[in-house]
């Protein structure tokens, strides 16, 4: 649907609405109406890694922002973006994904309107961070159309969303020419519920399918050092050999069983429906303790273990501090979360190695500190 009948459909209809404004790294367009406001926000970051292929230090810092306006009663535009600011030497034999950057990145730029109390219609650039799949996903966002609907139950609520998409990559050149028949594109639909019981529980799952198409030439010669299997040589003629398309689920909940400690579990699994088995499976799970040591203090320790066989899923979308596809590995961190003002002091630590050796991926360790802070400005 246009978003000139997004307008029409908004304007002619009342609006149900949440007051919250959304800052930086919050919950991204699929999220309820909100009020104008403006929200920012700052990481201060290091991180190291170490590999036989790729090693170095990174420092620097992420600048980001969130502004939401209403328009109408029913329709609302977000704009968010983030910008980076780093500097540091990185040895890299085969790709430069790892280099200090200076960029800035569009997260969001979409119109959302809720003509009825249980839809959402949104189309423009917009986050995927929405699917909450890391196996998927890491800091992507893509021109799309996306269509929700919810609905709610006492503690429960549940629903439907579909997404439409161009698979923008802007890590790789895309010149014309490299795709098979149009530009590359992404579908994903997914049905979710989520129960709340107030502060002391609350539980998610999701089942989604997804469907790539038409990826790139140069995607796919990138993405074959990151893990993916590929046919071809060059960056003209690298194909991926495998097709993604296939089924993701997810599931959370946390649970505080005393005043002051609780537990937050997430797990997720991934399967490529076009690739042979023993290439196309991924799974993560997390365990992260929480202690509430003061009115202004939490502190969390996740420890998280994963596996990510070679054709999952497309590896340039993919985190690279994980090493994107084709790993197996762990991770251990600790964060402070600090109210008044509000920070968040974050390390963690992840050893990653090859599922299937190959000689351009190698066990690899990746360490990071960072500092965060959000600020609402109006």
């Amino acid at each position: 649907m246009s978003l000139l009948v997004l307008t029409i459909l908004a304007m002619a209809t009342p609006v149900w609405a949440s007051p919250t404004l959304e800052l930086p790294y919050s919950e991204p367009s699929h999220a309820p109406l909100s009020d104008n406001g403006l929200g920012v926000s700052s990481v201060l970051r290091t991180h190291s890694l170490d590999s036989e292929v790729t090693s170095g230090t990174v420092a620097g810092a992420e600048l980001g922002a969130r502004w939401n306006r209403r328009l109408f009663p029913q329709v609302q535009s977000r704009l968010a973006a983030d910008l980076f600011l780093e500097t540091g030497a990185v040895r890299q034999r085969y790709s430069d994904a790892f280099s200090p950057r200076q960029q800035l990145r569009l997260r969001e730029a979409a119109l959302l309107a809720q003509p009825v109390p249980w839809l959402f219609l949104s189309g423009g650039a917009q986050e995927q961070a929405l699917w909450q799949s890391r196996l998927l996903f890491h800091e992507q966002s893509f021109p799309s159309l996306i269509q929700r609907t919810e609905w709610k139950t006492g503690n429960l609520s549940y629903g439907l969303r579909l997404e439409q998409a161009i698979a923008s990559d802007t890590s790789t050149r895309q010149p014309w020419g490299n795709w098979a028949n149009g530009g590359p594109s992404f579908f994903m639909e997914q049905v979710f519920a989520r129960y709340d019981k107030g502060p002391s529980f609350s539980a998610s799952a999701t089942l989604g399918h997804f469907l790539y198409r038409d990826l790139s030439a140069p995607s796919a010669f990138q993405a074959q050092f990151f893990g993916n299997t590929v046919d071809g040589i060059s960056v003209d003629d690298a194909r991926f050999r495998y097709a993604y398309q296939g089924f993701q689920a997810g599931a959370q909940a946390e649970i505080w069983f005393l005043p002051t400690w609780a537990a937050a579990v997430e797990t997720e699994v991934l399967r490529n429906s076009s690739s042979p088995t023993g290439t196309n499976f991924g799974w993560r799970a997390r365990l992260t303790p929480r202690w509430q040591a003061s009115r202004k203090l939490k502190i969390s320790l996740p420890v998280e273990i994963f596996r990510v066989q070679p054709d999952a899923a497309p590896a340039l979308f993919q985190a690279r501090q994980f090493g994107s596809s084709n790993r197996t590995g762990f991770l251990v961190g600790v964060q402070a979360e600090f109210q008044d003002p509000s920070l968040v002091l974050a390390a963690e630590w992840i050893e990653s190695r090859p599922v299937i050796n190959q000689s351009w991926q190698t066990p690899m360790t990746w360490l990071q500190v960072s500092l965060k802070s959000d600020y609402v400005v109006f």
